[in-house]
């Protein structure tokens, strides 16, 4: 909720750039200046108004040379210039209407300031620890809600070309390696040789993910039920891949598949009761104040 709140501000802000920057300076035009009475140097003028070398220096600082400034200089003096005509006719054009915009842009002032605060007070005051503890009693209490939308695995896999020295030995010890010098070996095989290689992984992974990195295993994926070795081989490659565990689809989603949603899940939740506690405790303050008042009694009230 919150996310999507930013969103559609973002989206707000792109569509009514233009107009909110160039007819907020219509509306608040400074009186005019002559280029002889300013100290400044002009770059541009429109009618009675002129663009100043200083109201674009942050621009100008990026630029690495003279040239670099010149073409800068020239751009910035054509955009503003097409700014100012294209709002000046905009302005004769919509007439009444304009007050519409005035409003519209003083509304996504106001969002953007609130947004911009309520953002800071939670960087200041959202307690980000969440304890392993909290996230799995609030995956116990939600399971039913975290089912899950294909298959999933915990598995190894790796990809040799076929030309890899002792690629039957390589094939045995992905397997069933037990000691360390067999594991040794394994690993050092994969750093020469491997087209891919991921063994000792605890995490989940998804059926589709598995069958972009093995495309052969789609078919012994998803006839699968429980661990299992599997080995392919086509012209080139060796493809081994050892399913250690397994989901199936529309099944609860094991706890590790889902903490960190359930972590931004919570903090979330945090986010939403920290800004109610915060409207709350500013209205409450406002009111002992005596800063605000409401004149338009509630229903209840007026029929006594």
């Amino acid at each position: 909720m919150y996310n999507k709140r930013h969103q559609i501000i973002i989206r707000i802000l792109q569509a009514v750039m233009f107009l909110t920057i160039t007819a907020c300076s219509y509306f608040n035009k400074p009186e005019s200046k002559d280029e002889s009475t300013n100290n400044q140097k002009a770059i541009a003028r429109y009618k009675d108004q002129y663009l100043y070398l200083s109201d674009i220096s942050e621009s100008l600082a990026n630029a690495e040379n003279k040239n670099d400034s010149l073409e800068i200089i020239q751009r910035m003096a054509q955009n503003w210039l097409r700014n100012k005509v294209l709002i000046d006719k905009a302005l004769l054009n919509l007439g009444d209407e304009i007050k519409k915009f005035e409003k519209q842009i003083e509304d996504y002032r106001r969002d953007l300031i609130i947004y911009a605060y309520e953002q800071a007070y939670i960087t200041q005051n959202l307690d980000t620890n969440v304890s392993t503890a909290e996230i799995s009693e609030y995956y116990l209490n939600n399971k039913n809600n975290y089912q899950l939308r294909e298959n999933i695995v915990v598995c190894d896999y790796a990809i040799f070309p076929l030309s890899t020295p002792k690629i039957l030995e390589i094939k045995k010890n992905f397997f069933q390696a037990k000691s360390k010098k067999e594991t040794a070996a394994l690993e050092e095989a994969a750093l020469k040789y491997a087209r891919a290689y991921s063994r000792g992984d605890t995490n989940w992974y998804n059926f589709s993910e598995i069958m972009k990195i093995i495309p052969f295993a789609s078919e012994a994926l998803l006839s699968t039920s429980g661990p299992k070795q599997l080995t392919f081989e086509d012209e080139k490659f060796l493809y081994l891949l050892n399913i250690k565990q397994i989901r199936s689809k529309d099944s609860p989603a094991p706890l590790e598949y889902v903490s960190e949603y359930i972590r931004n899940t919570i903090l979330n939740t945090r986010k939403l009761e920290l800004l109610r506690q915060l409207e709350e405790n500013l209205m409450k303050q406002a009111l002992d104040q005596k800063n605000i008042e409401i004149y338009v009694k509630e229903k209840s009230k007026q029929k006594e």
